[in-house]
């Protein structure tokens, strides 16, 4: 079995909750489709702290190039339990918004449907944690 790979942050230099640090890969690959997943997985990663530093409440809905990335999804929704994950089918990332102002405040009628995590949500968990002990060194 090989070793667990990580993306540490930052891999931006234009802010971010990362700002001095320089992104990394732990256990690179060459594998295009493990980079992609491994991609996925950090952008989950980021916006789990991102609403953890935020202090977030309430259903996520997911707009944009995430409705169609399977494995952002099913991570967030497994690191944010106490919240329903929403994925939209807007591509977009504006039309449920503006829906949901000009229906506000019973805009729970435009709302996505809750998304149904279906992997084991202890996987996730670990991986989250490793990855935080990785981020404090």
């Amino acid at each position: 079995m090989s070793e667990a790979r990580y993306a540490l942050p930052s891999f931006t230099d234009s802010g971010g909750p990362f700002p001095s640090s320089v992104g990394q890969i732990v256990n690179q690959t060459s594998d295009a489709l493990a980079q992609r997943a491994l991609a996925s997985l950090y952008c989950a990663l980021v916006t789990d702290i991102c609403l953890d530093n935020l202090d977030a409440t309430g259903d996520l809905i997911i707009e944009g190039r995430f409705v169609n990335d399977a494995i952002f999804v099913e991570a967030l929704s497994h690191l944010r339990p106490q919240q329903a994950v929403r994925v939209s089918d807007d591509e977009t990332g504006t039309v449920h918004g503006a829906a949901r102002l000009v229906y506000w405040p019973n805009e729970a009628s435009v709302l996505p449907p809750v998304y149904k995590a279906a992997g084991p949500a202890d996987i996730y968990n670990r991986y989250r944690d490793s990855w935080r002990e990785l981020l404090a060194d």
